[in-house]
């Protein structure tokens, strides 16, 4: 069983055993830097998988502030990574059903979570399109590692 939950100060020697590779560090953060990063804009979370550590994501509250397309009743996802060593085997699109329904049970005063997808990261796009994000039909284009595609789910 996949569930999410808050980011706890023990979890960090397990994030620290999570590798990415040169191509996943262009769509998302190492846990070295993510760990770093902390901000009381946004809370930090893990992905479990029979108890262990398999991968970790943030919640932005304050997106909309940076990305123009979201609005001020939109929460922002980043930073969603599932360990190379277990990817392909559903986790991630588990991840994005258990963060729907956390959302919807604890950010009651907000409406969607919106997250940008490089274009060519199909894995990742198939992911949440699989774990219920819809394509907004718009891009962004303000990515490091080219155009993005802008999704978006509702949490009400």
């Amino acid at each position: 069983m996949v569930i999410v939950r808050p980011f706890a100060d023990t979890d960090s020697q397990f994030l620290y055993t999570i590798k990415l590779d040169d191509i996943q560090q262009l769509h998302a953060n190492t846990p070295q830097v993510f760990l770093a990063e902390q901000d009381n804009a946004w809370q930090m979370f893990v992905i479990e998988r029979a108890h262990q550590v398999v991968g970790y994501f943030k919640i932005d509250f304050q997106y909309s502030r940076e990305m123009i397309f979201c609005p001020i009743k939109g929460l922002g996802l980043g930073d969603f990574v599932v360990d190379p060593k277990v990817q392909g085997q559903g986790i991630g699109t588990a991840a994005i059903h258990a963060l729907i329904k956390y959302s919807r049970d604890n950010y009651l005063n907000y409406n969607e979570i919106y997250l940008t997808v490089n274009c060519h990261n199909l894995a990742a796009l198939h992911c949440y399109l699989k774990g219920g994000f819809k394509h907004t039909g718009k891009r962004y284009n303000g990515g490091l590692a080219g155009p993005q595609f802008i999704m978006k789910t509702s949490i009400i």
